[in-house]
């Protein structure tokens, strides 16, 4: 339906285009003018009319689907949203008001015989046009915004055992490049780990968050002694090569560790979960 309101311009151009051409061209600033082609030039008349009529139903097509989008943003009031969400909703219905006031207003020059209102108002229509681009691509940006946060848990959840089997580094499927691996640093950043895993650290926190871990570096030792217990149990690597290479210092300070964390030794563990 938008893409038919947007063919009024067009079919407006073509149209002045065709009567310049066919030396017709006769302009017109009011219905009141269009009144004395009535008997001189009935084609003119006539043709005009219902050029005018099919502008005026497009006109009004426009206005109602700007007050239907008006009651769609409205309805979602209902709903809790963010902040950020809210101001862009806002935004929106403002921008919608102001095009439907101003497609109005475009039946006041048809009106007035004034050339002055036709240049006030094809501004008008320029600076709304002007704004509308902007709030267009300040939509984009925000809609990817929107998804990226959305995407964002997924990412990290695919990504953190993919980066942990990356013992010596390396590079990565997102395309970043591992030097040390973070999870085995003595003591990582959020910065470090967030960039290792190619996303934002507000991402990685509010993902920290969602796992019921109120502390990131707690967060990071689990993520690491699952990896171990993992390699543990799948693999017939060395417990104390293990150990070594996910950044314990020697063997007794992983084994406690372990054991606060599954309450039974890594060799114990090992027995079973049916170890090689």
């Amino acid at each position: 339906m938008w893409v038919l309101v947007m063919f009024v311009p067009l079919v407006s151009l073509l149209a002045h285009l065709l009567m310049k051409g066919s030396n017709n061209y006769h302009p017109l600033f009011s219905c009141d003018d269009l009144n004395d082609f009535c008997v001189t030039t009935p084609l003119i008349y006539y043709g005009r009319a219902i050029f005018v009529a099919i502008l005026m139903t497009f006109w009004l097509l426009a206005v109602v689907m700007i007050v239907e989008a008006y009651i769609y943003y409205r309805k979602t009031c209902a709903t809790q949203l963010k902040a950020e969400d809210a101001e862009q909703r806002d935004g929106n219905v403002k921008l919608s008001i102001a095009w439907a006031l101003v497609i109005i207003m475009g039946l006041v020059p048809w009106c007035i015989s004034s050339l002055v209102l036709h240049i006030v108002y094809n501004l008008l229509i320029f600076g709304l046009l002007t704004i509308t681009g902007w709030a267009y691509l300040r939509h984009v940006r925000f809609i990817r915004a929107h998804d990226s946060r959305r995407l964002a848990p997924i990412q990290i959840a695919r990504r953190v055992p993919m980066l942990l089997a990356m013992e010596q580094g390396g590079s990565t499927e997102w395309a970043t490049s591992v030097e040390q691996n973070p999870f085995f640093a003595g003591n990582p950043t959020l910065d470090d780990v967030a960039q290792a895993l190619g996303v934002t650290n507000t991402d990685l926190s509010d993902y920290v968050l969602q796992q019921d871990k109120n502390n990131f570096m707690a967060w990071v030792c689990d993520q690491r002694l699952r990896y171990c217990a993992e390699q543990i149990a799948t693999t017939n690597r060395k417990i104390s090569e293990i150990a070594i290479s996910t950044g314990y210092n020697d063997l007794p300070t992983f084994t406690r560790a372990f054991k606060r964390r599954f309450g039974i030794s890594p060799s114990e563990y090992r027995k079973e979960n049916g170890g090689r």
